[in-house]
């Protein structure tokens, strides 16, 4: 698990810009146990992506997007902020409501979406 860490770290020290490398690393580290003490990278790498996704949604697409807002709003639901996760979800949906992503955003977040 060590290797695995200490490689997307490296991938993202060599490609801080790489919207790919990022969402690898913070969806990766979402769901590692607490003792690894990575909640400061996911949140940080979460923070980047949003900013890129609203920025440059085209250049990214949509479905690129969706799962950000998906995985983000994730993170935002397990670090305690429910209804940070739901706007991020609602945004998610509105991308592109019959998506996979679009679906999966719906059984993650158990909350009425269009």
């Amino acid at each position: 698990m060590k290797a695995g860490i200490a490689e997307m770290d490296a991938a993202a020290r060599m490609a801080p810009d790489d919207a790919n490398v990022r969402f690898t690393r913070a969806s990766n580290n979402l769901f590692l146990p607490g003792f690894f003490k990575r909640d400061a990278v996911v949140k940080s790498d979460f923070a980047w992506l949003d900013e890129k996704v609203r920025g440059q949604p085209a250049e990214l697409g949509t479905e690129f997007c969706q799962w950000t807002y998906c995985f983000h709003g994730l993170a935002k639901k397990k670090f305690g902020d429910a209804s940070s996760a739901e706007r991020l979800w609602a945004d998610g949906v509105k991308l592109d409501p019959n998506s996979e992503a679009a679906r999966r955003i719906r059984r993650e977040c158990q909350c009425e979406l269009p």
